[in-house]
């Protein structure tokens, strides 16, 4: 038991997980997305980390941290966002198909990812002063 518990305190570790998911069914043009950050004492490890190009994520996005009148946030641009469209598998053909029609192909979003170690266990009890939050909120 000693073993198992010393190997879990060596192996263990916290990490912060922030995802930006954009999906459409056609081409985006001229595209500026603001979204809210996780922020900790006004300081965002997570945005940092993908200013600094250590996010997954597409080439042509223009990445930045801005003030608004709601808070810091990430200002995403990009010429155009472009669905990359995969045919959706098709098994059977249904009754409600005509022979020859074809379902229209499913898109597959673009984003970005980034993982960010805590240097510290993440408190999830009480968050609120804790942990880099999405501010603000509005009830």
């Amino acid at each position: 038991m000693y073993h198992a518990h010393g190997l879990y305190k060596k192996s263990y570790r916290s990490e912060y997980y922030y995802v930006i998911t954009v999906q459409s069914n056609s081409i985006l043009h001229d595209v500026a997305l603001f979204v809210p950050i996780p922020l900790f004492e006004e300081e965002s490890k997570i945005g940092d980390q993908i200013i600094a190009g250590k996010a997954s994520k597409p080439d042509d996005w223009d990445c930045r941290i801005i003030e608004t009148e709601h808070g810091k946030m990430l200002e995403i641009n990009a010429e155009d966002i472009a669905p990359d469209f995969h045919p959706l598998p098709v098994p059977a053909p249904p009754e409600s198909i005509e022979p020859g029609e074809e379902e229209t192909p499913a898109s597959m979003p673009e984003g970005i990812s980034v993982t960010v170690d805590a240097d510290h266990n993440i408190t999830t009890k009480n968050p609120v002063g804790n942990e880099p939050l999405l501010s603000p909120a509005y009830t």
